[in-house]
C-alpha cells in the first residue's frame, strides 16, 4: 500500500508522494488527464487514480464534488466594457474609409476626436484593430506577389546528375 503525503485537506498542495508520478503545482488540469482520472476512478480510490491522472489528491476529491470536464465549466469570456466605437463606426468611420482607401488609422482617431470631443484618445488601438478587420473584409484587393528566390546550386544538381551519369558502360555493351 502506497503512502501519500497529507491526505484530504489542506492547501491544495498535497502531492501524492509515489516517484516518477508528481504532479506539477500551479498547472490546471486538462480534459485529457480528466478522463483519465475518471477511467481510474471506476477500479481505484481517488488517491490513487488522481496519482495516475497526474494531480494531487486534493483535486482528485474537489473533482469529486463537480466531475464537469474542465472545457464544461469555462464560461465564455465577453467585453470587459462597452464598445466605444459602437455608435460611430459604422455612420461615420467606414464612410471615410470608403472616400479615402489610404487614410491611416490615427488619421481616422484625429477626425474622429474633433468631431465627438467625449470620445477618449485610449481607443486608439481598438479603433486600428477594427480598422484592420475592416479593411481584411471589405478594402480594396491587394496584389498577391509569390516571391521566387533562386538559391545558387539548387537547380544545377539535376543537370550535374545527368552529365555525371556513368554513360560509358552502356557503349561499352553495345561494341
Amino acid at each position: 500500500m502506497e503512502s501519500f503525503v497529507g491526505g484530504r485537506g489542506g492547501s491544495g498542495m498535497n502531492e501524492p508522494s509515489m516517484p516518477g508520478e508528481a504532479a506539477v503545482p500551479g498547472r490546471h488540469v486538462n480534459d485529457h488527464q480528466m478522463r483519465l482520472y475518471m477511467k481510474h476512478r471506476l477500479k481505484e480510490g481517488p488517491p490513487r487514480a488522481a496519482v495516475r491522472a497526474g494531480f494531487s489528491v486534493a483535486t482528485a476529491y474537489r473533482i469529486e464534488e463537480d466531475p464537469r470536464l474542465p472545457s464544461q465549466k469555462k464560461a465564455p469570456r465577453e467585453r470587459r466594457r462597452g464598445d466605444p466605437l459602437a455608435e460611430i463606426f459604422d455612420t461615420e468611420i467606414v464612410p471615410l474609409l470608403q472616400s479615402a482607401a489610404g487614410i491611416r488609422p490615427v488619421a481616422v482617431l484625429e477626425e474622429m476626436l474633433r468631431r465627438h470631443p467625449h470620445l477618449s484618445r485610449n481607443v486608439r488601438r481598438t479603433l486600428e484593430r477594427r480598422i484592420r478587420a475592416w479593411r481584411a473584409l471589405h478594402g480594396e484587393e491587394r496584389e498577391v506577389v509569390f516571391r521566387q528566390v533562386h538559391e545558387p546550386g539548387r537547380l544545377v544538381w539535376r543537370s550535374w546528375a545527368s552529365i555525371m551519369s556513368p554513360r560509358s558502360s552502356t557503349s561499352a555493351s553495345v561494341s
